[in-house]
């Protein structure tokens, strides 16, 4: 029996959104709620009951590609099509590993027009790594400390956001643990 597949809602990639501002710095502000629709619906689009998308790595970068393409927030479009990507990887059992920075590097080019949905997911596939239910508890667990942390963080200590320079190096950082 296959195994059904979880899609992110708008409410879901608005909180991606939010805690990537909160993180990081920049405007909260939505320029466009319409274009954010469009793009976190495309990836559970369907033709003849058959996903357009027909990957889990190709619904990923269709989030990554339509959320940056569309650019609906004013601050954090890169960051937040990134982070929706990999959300709903996780929430799919996938988790990427990347050692080499290669996401960081292609997020830019998507952002430029210099990559495609297809390469992105190509890359994501060569990323991947599939876990198990025991690897995905711990994933959750490690995301509820790392997030208790960053309010820690913020609450005592931050003084001001972080620079996408140091939001890719920390990122960067925890892709190797």
């Amino acid at each position: 029996m296959k195994r059904s597949l979880e899609f992110l809602t708008l409410p879901e990639v608005l909180k991606i959104h939010e805690d990537q501002i909160f993180r990081y710095g920049g405007s909260p502000e939505i320029r466009d709620i319409k274009l954010l629709e469009s793009a976190v619906h495309t990836p559970e689009q369907t033709f003849g009951r058959e996903y357009l998308h027909g990957d889990l790595f190709s619904m990923a970068a269709a989030y990554a590609y339509h959320i940056s393409q569309n650019h609906p927030f004013v601050d954090g479009n890169k960051r937040t099509a990134l982070a929706t990507s990999l959300t709903f990887l996780g929430l799919n059992r996938i988790r990427i590993k990347d050692q080499k920075r290669k996401l960081y590097d292609s997020i830019l080019e998507i952002s430029q027009g210099k990559m495609n949905k297809h390469e992105f997911a190509g890359i994501l596939q060569t990323l991947a790594k599939k876990i198990n239910i025991r690897e995905s508890l711990e994933t959750l667990e490690d995301v509820g400390i790392e997030k208790l942390a960053e309010r820690r963080l913020h609450r005592f200590g931050r003084k001001k956001a972080l620079s996408h320079e140091q939001f890719w190096k920390a990122a960067f950082k925890f892709s190797h643990h």
